[in-house]
């Protein structure tokens, strides 16, 4: 078939691809071309969490270390909180 790109497949009819690849060809005529029969709705959401979170590629024990990047990660969280207008209800800490 040669399809290497969306493009490629938004140029094959459907009666060819349901052929060759039966339900799954119908599916994707209709992605290729932004088909869906999802529901959209323009408005967006207030998100219910916001997180930032840091992964040590080794264990230690620095307090220092632990406590500038707690400060880093709270000033950015704070940041996007108040640029959404949006307010902290929980806050959570998870060290490992």
């Amino acid at each position: 078939m040669g399809v290497k790109l969306i493009v490629d497949l938004t140029r094959l009819p459907l009666e060819i691809l349901e052929e060759t690849h039966g339900k799954w060809g119908a599916s994707l005529y209709r992605k290729a071309r932004g088909i869906s029969s999802s529901p959209f709705n323009s408005e967006t959401e207030d998100p219910h969490s916001i997180s930032r979170e840091k992964t040590f590629t080794t264990d230690f024990m620095d307090p220092l270390l632990l406590e500038s990047t707690l400060s880093y990660l709270t000033e950015k969280t704070a940041a996007q909180l108040r640029s959404n207008g949006l307010f902290a209800r929980t806050v959570t800490l998870k060290l490992r």
